[in-house]
């Protein structure tokens, strides 16, 4: 991605959004720590910044429903302090707020819709129910990322992110919290 990045001289916004993301993640972290959650490690992987931690279901609903929703909460606020100066780090980090709110299985829409059905619904419904919420915002979103390609004829980033998206109701190993 550095190379990337640095062949479409766009290093900038590329680290603009890493530092985005290690916000994002660091509310998620930040909000288990007030919530006494075990945490034991955080992973670099390909397309996420994982925090593992063994107790997260043994907590009390509401400190669940506060961690994820740190995350979004923390680059929405990002976005209000830094709109006047800093518009394109503003402006990603609304971005990345509203798209991690989606309700797909692997976003923090995702997991949020998950805790408030695990008390009503066995646990296969609900996974049934967030994989064709996901489906169904993969469509638009692939839609819309076609017509910016067509466009601009060299923005894949929606592209990629409808992408992400369908292949995570394959490749995650753990979908839920």
């Amino acid at each position: 991605m550095l190379t990337l990045a640095l062949i479409t001289n766009s290093f900038t916004n590329y680290l603009q959004c890493i530092i985005s993301v290690i916000f994002h993640e660091s509310g998620h972290l930040i909000s288990m720590i007030l919530c006494k959650f075990k945490v034991s490690g955080v992973e670099l992987r390909l397309f996420e910044i994982k925090i593992l931690e063994n107790n997260r279901l043994m907590n009390n609903l509401y400190c669940d429903i506060f961690v994820t929703l740190m995350g979004p909460c923390i680059n929405i606020l990002l976005f209000f302090i830094f709109i006047h100066f800093w518009k394109s780090f503003a402006y990603i980090n609304l971005f990345l707020g509203i798209f991690n709110l989606l309700p797909c299985n692997n976003l923090d829409g995702g997991q949020l819709i998950y805790l408030l059905l695990c008390k009503r619904l066995p646990q296969k419904s609900i996974e049934i129910i967030i994989d064709i919420m996901t489906v169904i915002t993969f469509l638009p979103v692939f839609i819309i990322g076609l017509l910016v390609l067509f466009q601009s004829k060299n923005n894949f980033s929606l592209l990629f992110i409808s992408l992400y998206l369908i292949l995570s109701l394959f490749l995650r190993d753990k979908k839920y919290l």
